[in-house]
């Protein structure tokens, strides 16, 4: 089994369906996990079985679309910008396609953003916008 090609991952909707399952084969793999739901009783669960895997997790329970909670979760504990990365694959091909197009200026508006640069951050979003329009991230 190949370790991951980063040091940590953090999943959304990671206390059931496909987000648990990503989230526990990474820790297998050897990635820090946190994990990110509402559910903390299912967040508990599922760092339980990546640590009966002989890895960790952290649990963060909170809604994803909370800009400020996401902002905190990120943030804690970090030194330095670390790459994002989201799971294309189960996406329909179109819409793969789009955000693979839009992805260096998603780079672009996220370094923006962390750099505190947030009206350059959002024309960026837009551009991004312009691209895929259901982007959820990019909104």
């Amino acid at each position: 089994m190949a370790a991951p090609p980063f040091r940590e991952a953090l999943i959304t909707g990671a206390s059931s369906g496909l987000g648990r399952a990503i989230a526990v084969e990474l820790g297998r793999r050897g990635a820090h996990v946190h994990l990110l739901a509402r559910r903390e009783d299912e967040l508990e669960r599922a760092r339980e079985e990546i640590r009966a895997a002989g890895a960790d997790a952290s649990v963060h329970a909170g809604d994803v679309t909370d800009g400020p909670w996401l902002d905190r979760v990120v943030a804690k504990g970090r030194r330095k910008a670390s790459a994002v990365y989201e799971v294309l694959d189960a996406l329909p091909p179109d819409e793969r396609r789009a955000k693979i197009e839009s992805l260096p200026t998603w780079d672009e508006a996220l370094l923006a953003y962390r750099a505190g640069e947030l009206t350059r951050a959002r024309a960026l979003f837009s551009r991004c916008l312009e691209v895929f329009d259901r982007d959820e991230a990019a909104r």
